[in-house]
């Protein structure tokens, strides 16, 4: 009994890695192929990273590869068996949770610009300035690119990232306290942004103005919202603070209302 339990832990582990070197095999992959139509455009690394927050890379690749990530570590029992021996009460738990999802989203944005870098050291231009492909393309943006260097609007792209993956995993954590079941809170995930995509597409713009593609990608936030095209837009980290604030609150509360289960309920 003792041995199978141990295969079956081994067996998960083993599942797990193989799960993280498909992504990382996709992703890298997928981000030789945003490094070519970078190259061929006569961009630099500063255009190919703020690809990171585009919408086909974000929400066709990007984030559905962290959410597998995210499955992959819950399905580790062990894990969360230890956060739950360690930290006995409910709420502690839950913050460890958190912090844990914190570092995993870290670890995965670094990952993202580890490889793109890695990639582009000896393709495209370093220099801190804006190429003539995002001056030409960016007409609108033409300010705001006076006055911001690539470096810093970079920067915060990967920060916009950042925060756009941990609310999505926060989404997760609380509906899989609420549903117990690793696939259908992932489920719920999909799908809620399958709706936003959609919503997006469609124009229709009395509610695609509050959902997340508008509030991710730093040129189409200015160019939907801000009337001051040469300042950057520091609301737009605001919109994410306050969507994470609020589900950690829910979060927060519900935990107390919720047995301390590990695993898949049945």
């Amino acid at each position: 009994m003792r041995r199978s339990l141990k295969n079956k832990k081994v067996a998960m582990i083993n599942s797990a890695k193989k799960s993280y070197l498909f992504i990382f095999l996709v992703l890298t992959l997928y981000f030789f192929n945003l490094l070519s139509s970078t190259k061929s455009n006569g961009g630099n690394i500063y255009d190919l990273l703020l690809k990171l927050t585009e919408f086909h890379p974000l929400f066709y690749f990007i984030l559905p590869a962290f959410l597998i990530i995210l499955m992959s570590l819950f399905s580790l029992g062990n894990v969360q068996n230890y956060l739950l021996i360690r930290f006995g009460t409910k709420r502690k738990w839950y913050h460890a949770n958190l912090l844990w999802m914190a570092k995993t989203v870290t670890y995965f944005c670094l990952l993202l610009v580890a490889i793109m870098l890695l990639q582009s050291v000896f393709v495209l231009d370093f220099n801190n300035q804006w190429s003539n492909y995002s001056l030409n393309y960016y007409t609108y943006h033409t300010e705001l690119l006076t006055k911001i260097s690539p470096i810093f609007l970079t920067t915060m792209s990967v920060i916009l990232l950042w925060l756009f993956l941990f609310f999505h995993g926060i989404f997760f954590y609380i509906s899989y306290l609420l549903s117990g079941r690793l696939l259908f809170s992932i489920m719920i995930v999909f799908v809620f942004n399958i709706l936003s995509i959609g919503v997006v597409l469609s124009h229709i713009n009395q509610i695609s103005t509050y959902l997340f593609y508008k509030h991710i990608n730093i040129f189409q936030y200015t160019y939907d919202f801000s009337p001051v095209v040469g300042d950057y837009p520091f609301e737009i980290i605001l919109y994410w603070v306050g969507l994470i604030f609020l589900f950690y609150v829910i979060g927060f509360f519900l935990i107390d209302k919720k047995d301390m289960y590990v695993g898949e309920r049945k």
